[in-house]
C-alpha cells in the first residue's frame, strides 16, 4: 500500500503538478526524501527475501568457482 502511494507521489515530480501555496523546491525536497525512504524499504524487503531463501537451502559458499579455471 505505502509503495503505491510513494510511487504516485513520485509521479508528481514527472507531471510537475503545482500544489499552489507550496514552493516547488520544498515539494521536490519532500518527494526526494520520500523516494529515498521507499527505495530503502524496498531494498530491505529484497534483502530479507534473499536471506530467507538462502538460509533455508544453505546456498552460501566460501568460494565462487571462476569460469576460466
Amino acid at each position: 500500500g505505502l509503495n503505491i502511494i510513494l510511487r504516485l507521489a513520485w509521479l508528481q515530480t514527472v507531471l510537475h503538478y503545482n500544489l499552489g501555496y507550496v514552493d516547488y523546491r520544498v515539494t521536490g525536497l519532500l518527494l526526494a526524501a520520500l523516494e529515498v525512504i521507499r527505495r530503502g524499504q524496498w531494498n530491505f524487503y529484497r534483502l530479507e527475501n534473499e536471506h530467507l531463501n538462502n538460509a533455508g537451502n544453505f546456498r552460501a559458499v566460501k568460494s565462487v568457482p571462476l569460469p576460466f579455471h
